[in-house]
C-alpha cells in the first residue's frame, strides 16, 4: 500500500507551461531550467502532491518530454489560451478541495482569476506564481498575498529544429 502525505500537507500544483516558459517555443533545455528555477525558489513537489501541466498541441511532445522524469498529468489545448483552457477545463475543484489544501496555479493569465476565486470558496490556501511583468490586475485582486514573482533567468535557446528539406 502507498503511504500518502495527509491531506493536511498536499497541494496540487496547475501549471501552465507555455506561460511559465514564454511561449510554445521553448526548447526542452529551456523547459527543464525553467522547471529546476521553480523547485529551487518556490516549491517542492511531495509525494502524494497532484501535478497537472498544460501545453498547446505544438508544444506538448517537446515540453512532456522535458519533464518525463516527474509524472505529471498532461492537458493539451489548441488554439488562443489552449493549454490553459485545458488544465481549467479538467479541473474538478470539488474534488481538489477534498484531496488538497493548497492549489498553487503557475500562471499569471486573467483567466485563472475566477478559478483562484472558486477555490478559496471551497477553503483551499491559493496561491499563484508567476514571471514577473506577466501577473494580470483580475489574478492579483483574487490571490493578492499569496503572489511569488519569478525573476527570469536568462533561458536556453528557443528551439529551432527544422525538418530537413
Amino acid at each position: 500500500m502507498n503511504k500518502q502525505t495527509p491531506a493536511a500537507e498536499r497541494t496540487c500544483f496547475a501549471l501552465d507551461v507555455e506561460c511559465a516558459v514564454g511561449g510554445p517555443r521553448a526548447s526542452a533545455a529551456a523547459v527543464r531550467q525553467w522547471w529546476d528555477l521553480f523547485r529551487s525558489e518556490v516549491a517542492t513537489v511531495r509525494p502524494g502532491d497532484a501535478v497537472i501541466a498544460g501545453a498547446s498541441h505544438f508544444a506538448a511532445q517537446t515540453f512532456a518530454f522535458a519533464l518525463a522524469e516527474y509524472g505529471f498529468l498532461w492537458r493539451i489545448g489548441s488554439g488562443k489560451d489552449g493549454a490553459e483552457n485545458a488544465i481549467i477545463d479538467s479541473l474538478d475543484l470539488n474534488l481538489i478541495a477534498r484531496r488538497y489544501t493548497r492549489l498553487v496555479i503557475v500562471s499569471g493569465d486573467h483567466r485563472w482569476a475566477e478559478v483562484a476565486r472558486d477555490a478559496k470558496g471551497l477553503g483551499l490556501k491559493v496561491r499563484v506564481v508567476a514571471l514577473q511583468d506577466t501577473l494580470s490586475a483580475r489574478l492579483h485582486r483574487e490571490a493578492p498575498s499569496s503572489i511569488i514573482r519569478l525573476r527570469p533567468r536568462p533561458l536556453a535557446p528557443l528551439s529551432t529544429s527544422r525538418i530537413a528539406a
